[in-house]
């Protein structure tokens, strides 16, 4: 069988069976072949460091293959094979090279996990010297190197010491292996170990097993934390949670580098030399004793094997599964350190852990790691998940320390560090609050705290797909059901809710809910807020959100306080109030719109320059102050409802309301009688001040008291005399005085009358733009009129009208539109002006 590709070959079934033992050209480099023989009749197995299996397995080690588990198989000395093959010589595998080369990475997979036996997935093995590597990476079909690596981010799925399984999760399963042969155990014949395996076949006819022994390769560090109860706060030790862990490196040299954590390292095959009798150099950490067997390989000066390509300033282990327990275990995978390290004493570098809990944060400086006393012979330290500090353990010496002696860059190593944290010394941390329980549990590990009048920063994240976080009932109050908030509040601390940094975090409540203490804030005003349909939002303490929605049938209470909001959408009924004496306050931002209904009582106010819209119905109250800034001047867009009931002109400051599309700024004249005015109080000057405010549109449906007020109504565009009201003007001295709105449209709804009473009837006078009869109506008038615009009827679908005017005074100016219908007009002709004798003084 020919091919020029080594990983398009053939399959194993008993490894190699389906091949022949042709020769075989082999691509290792872009016009460069090599020849070699394909294995056949060879079983492969690899096995993890069987001498510890069972003692390992105990403690939470499951040290046995898995279906699909990938090994990669590296042939690492083709060029010397090429030389072999000249002159018609056969290649000889037990023939060590002067210097070795990887020529090809191929995928081993475990199918047989019960006896560790690996098939071939793709490509082929020929004879010769092999590394073997575990986990499996492809990396060499991109960029032409392979190697080994952790992550900087380790989940683990619990740190309960009861569950090894679920503490040993990550390290267990993404520990890196690699191969090694140690023929001898003694310190003696450390010169004999090496990583490298021959695989040739066995003689004709014959089988072969072929056992590749996996060594670990990353190290370990296990951190054994115990939470001790406190003096000062009554934090429960067995309600901690460990969440996370932090394993940072530092030092008190300023401008020194702490990125002194490797996660990932190439293999360099060239840096192995000959030597030792024809022996590969050794492979690994030194002993305990002193030895060299396990270090990792240097050529003088240069670099070593294992050369790191990544290293880090901290790796995080996150705990999958938190469980409060006073007690709990994490680990860290570290890659070796191939960096120089004869200044990393203690002196330079220190090791700190960082420890997140559900209670708060606590870092724990510099200390004593221990190994076991019952270490394996090699050099490996074994530490299960029930080991605690006891005479089973020693500590290490300080010329064994992490850096100072070199741990860091050591292969395979297990320490072990135990703390004691007292509650006391957490400081207040959490996770960002996803739900209401969430958050109601945090409130009570501050409460736990036994702190007042302090102030605590809680990340708000939200479900994770829409970053909501939902509040039902959620009442903040010092009077709150909820004896958590209660206590809070009562201590005098401040909640101040901050948003994720990376989310657009929204705050919605559902049912009745209430912020009644001013102890809670918003970080940069950033969390939005939604009330949602059918909910009730009372504010009865100032409080600041980011864009502020209301939806449909939702209630919105300011009661006695200050709501300020970015961008309000307001679907629902929004109420302002006055609550002791003091008046609430809404303040919206640029571009909010109220499209529900809006009780103002209290103040409505507007950031600068803000242009805000109305398409609902406001009603203005006696009480009500409409304010924006100096300078800044808002404006409020109204193209639906806005009523007046009596709001003061002077307490409308630096806003101005305008009519859009069909919008009606509406003030009723009810004898003068104003809604929400203590028992609805009459106001004489009701339609002055109306007229003040720069109210449009008039409605007057009772008048049957005599008017001495004169109507100048300089800002009305239209005003609607109800059907069967009569308006009586009362002049008070001997000039005309009555309504005066020179903009407006007259409009009577029928059977209106325009009268006057009074030693100075005479000089009752109304003067419009225009006057409009609703269709089939009469009107008698008893007063001077005067248009500047037309006098008509409104028509039906013919354009045909009827009415009639009883013209008893006079009707004049502008024009009569002529229209077609049953029209009466009696007494004094359309356009009679009326004449005024004025009397000589003596």
């Amino acid at each position: 069988m020919k091919t020029k590709h080594l990983l398009m070959a053939c399959a194993l079934p008993a490894l190699f069976a389906a091949c022949s033992q042709e020769e075989v050209l082999v691509n290792v480099e872009p016009e460069v072949q090599y020849k070699g023989k394909p294995l056949e009749n060879v079983t492969l197995s690899f096995n993890k460091e069987t001498n510890a299996a069972t003692r390992m397995v105990n403690d939470g080690w499951n040290l046995k293959w898995k279906a699909g588990d990938q090994v990669g198989l590296v042939w690492v000395n083709a060029p010397e094979i090429q030389q072999q093959f000249t002159g018609g010589k056969e290649y000889d595998p037990t023939v060590l090279p002067n210097t070795a080369f990887w020529a090809s990475n191929t995928r081993m997979t475990c199918n047989d996990p019960d006896n560790n036996i690996f098939g071939m997935q793709d490509g082929q093995v020929l004879e010769g010297q092999y590394f073997a590597y575990y986990p499996y990476s492809d990396r060499y079909k991109v960029d032409g190197k392979f190697g080994l690596s952790v992550d900087a981010i380790q989940p683990q799925g619990s740190t309960d010491l009861t569950q090894p399984t679920e503490v040993l999760s990550y390290v267990v399963d993404n520990m890196p292996w690699v191969s090694r042969r140690v023929d001898e155990q003694n310190e003696e014949t450390n010169k004999n170990a090496t990583y490298i395996y021959p695989l040739q076949n066995e003689e004709a006819g014959m089988s072969k097993a072929i056992n590749m022994e996996m060594f670990r390769f990353a190290n370990m560090l296990d951190a054994r934390v115990t939470f001790k109860t406190g003096s000062q706060t009554i934090i429960n030790p067995e309600k901690v949670q460990i969440e996370s862990v932090d394993l940072i490196v530092t030092t008190q040299n300023e401008g020194w580098a702490v990125d002194k954590i490797a996660t990932s390292g190439l293999f360099d095959m060239s840096k192995i030399k000959r030597y030792n009798n024809g022996a590969y150099d050794e492979f690994g950490i030194p002993s305990l004793s002193g030895t060299s067997k396990y270090a990792l390989p240097t050529t003088g000066t240069q670099e070593g094997l294992f050369v790191n390509d990544n290293k880090v300033s901290s790796i995080t282990t996150i705990i999958e599964q938190p469980v409060a327990k006073s007690t709990g275990r994490v680990n860290f995978l570290l890659m070796p350190y191939t960096e120089k390290n004869s200044y990393f004493t203690k002196e330079h570098y220190k090791l700190a852990l960082v420890i997140h809990t559900n209670y708060g944060v606590v870092t724990v400086e510099e200390s004593d790691w221990y190994k076991s006393k019952e270490s394996d012979p090699t050099g490996m330290l074994v530490l299960g998940p029930n080991a605690v500090e006891s005479d089973k353990f020693v500590k290490i010496n300080d010329i064994e320390a992490f850096y100072a002696g070199g741990w860091a860059a050591r292969t395979g190593a297990f320490c072990t560090r135990f703390i004691e944290v007292n509650v006391d010394d957490l400081e207040f941390e959490t996770n960002c609050i996803k739900t209401q329980d969430d958050l109601l549990a945090t409130i009570e590990r501050i409460n736990s705290r036994n702190v007042t009048n302090k102030r605590f920063d809680l990340c708000v994240d939200g479900d994770d797909a829409n970053n909501v976080l939902e509040l039902t009932d959620f009442d903040w109050s010092a009077e709150s059901d909820n004896e958590a908030i209660k206590t809070f509040i009562t201590a005098g601390n401040t909640l101040r809710l901050k948003e994720h940094s990376d989310k657009q975090v929204t705050i919605k409540f559902n049912g009745n809910n209430k912020i009644g203490a001013g102890q809670l804030t918003n970080l940069s005003n950033k969390i939005d807020i939604v009330v949602s349909e059918n909910a009730v939002l009372d504010v009865n303490a100032d409080f600041t959100t980011g864009i502020f929605v209301t939806e449909q049938n939702s209630i919105l209470n300011v009661n006695g306080a200050k709501l300020t909001t970015g961008a309000a959408t307001l679907n629902g009924s929004t109420n302002i109030l006055v609550t002791n004496e003091e008046a609430g306050e809404l303040n919206v931002a640029n571009k909010s719109e109220n499209k529900g209904t809006m009780e103002v009582k209290g103040i409505l106010s507007f950031k600068g320059n803000a242009v805000v819209s109305n398409t609902g119905t406001i009603n203005l109250y006696y009480t009500a102050q409409l304010t924006g800034v100096t300078s800044q001047v808002a404006t409020l867009n109204n193209s639906n409802v806005i009523n007046y009931y009596y709001a003061k002109s002077g307490d409308k400051k630096n806003v101005n309301i305008t009519n859009v599309e069909d919008g009606q700024f509406i003030a009723e004249y009810n004898d003068g009688i104003v809604p929400g005015t203590g028992d609805n109080e009459k106001k004489a000057d009701f339609m002055k001040n109306a007229n003040s405010y720069g109210v449009t549109h008039y409605i007057i449906s009772k008048a049957s008291d005599a008017n001495s007020e004169a109507w100048s109504l300089t800002n009305a565009t239209k005003i609607t005399v109800k059907k069967g009201v009569t308006l009586t003007f009362n002049p008070t001295k001997a000039s005309t005085m009555g309504l005066t709105a020179s903009k407006a449209l007259l409009y009577f709804e029928g059977n209106n009358e325009l009268a006057s009473t009074g030693d100075y009837a005479s000089y009752a006078k109304v003067a419009v733009k225009d006057i409009t009869l609703a269709y089939g109506t009469k009107l008698t008038n008893n007063v001077e009129v005067v248009l500047t615009g037309k006098f008509q009827a409104e028509v039906d679908g013919n354009n045909t009208t009827t009415y009639t005017v009883d013209n008893k005074g006079y009707i004049s100016g502008g024009s009569r539109v002529s229209q077609s219908g049953t029209i009466t007009w009696l007494g004094k002709e359309y356009g009679v002006k009326k004449q005024y004798t004025f009397k000589r003084k003596n």
